[in-house]
């Protein structure tokens, strides 16, 4: 973004001036954002550039991913952040809660996303929790799951024989 008139939008994040560096440049504020226009000039946000993984050689938005995930009628909410892959790019963790009473397995997870995302958008790990963590905004801290990582008591889709190759994409 960048104002017409010098500093109108705001003249920098509180108490950050390194961050502030960091996203101005020439009197454009690069939000971090990503987006799209349309033919008639509409701008449509698509995600948080940082919270765009890359997996398999292709970029998946982990909004579009929780959007998905959120239309199962046992998910009450979910979060998608990356892991570190042992080779190359993320794997993905899917970080969810289910609704009161509602019970998932592993393989109708599965069968849930087969027809619904690309073989590379689909979770490799599943983290099922009792809520997801969030700051004074209730806005979902993702970096916390990221530095979680994966771990044992997680479903690892990989490791059930569960996974998506690129000849079985929708």
């Amino acid at each position: 973004m960048r104002p017409k008139v010098p500093n109108a939008m705001y003249s920098g994040y509180w108490n950050k001036p390194d961050v502030t560096l960091a996203t101005w440049s020439n009197l454009w504020h690069h939000t971090g954002d990503h987006g799209r226009l349309d033919a008639d000039g509409y701008l449509t946000f698509v995600d948080r550039k940082k919270d765009v993984l890359r997996r398999r050689g292709e970029n998946v938005s982990a909004l579009a991913l929780e959007n998905v995930i959120r239309q199962h009628p046992a998910i009450a909410d979910v979060a998608v952040s990356a892991v570190p892959a042992a080779f190359g790019d993320d794997d993905i963790k899917a970080s969810v809660v289910l609704a009161d009473g509602a019970v998932l397995a592993p393989a109708e997870f599965f069968a849930y996303l087969r027809d619904k995302v690309a073989y590379f958008a689909l979770p490799r790990y599943v983290d099922i929790r009792p809520a997801l963590p969030v700051n004074a905004l209730s806005r979902v801290m993702k970096h916390v799951l990221v530095e979680e990582g994966a771990t044992d008591a997680m479903w690892d889709l990989e490791r059930l024989g569960l996974t998506l190759t690129r000849g079985q994409a929708r």
